[in-house]
């Protein structure tokens, strides 16, 4: 798994959930 890419998809933006980054980062570390 490439770190940048799991890196961007820890950070929370703006307006979002943590609920919804973590749904996310899960998505992103399984298609992985």
């Amino acid at each position: 798994m490439e770190l940048k890419k799991l890196m961007a998809s820890v950070i929370v933006h703006d307006g979002e959930t943590i609920e919804k980054a973590l749904k996310r980062f899960q998505k992103v570390a399984s298609s992985n």
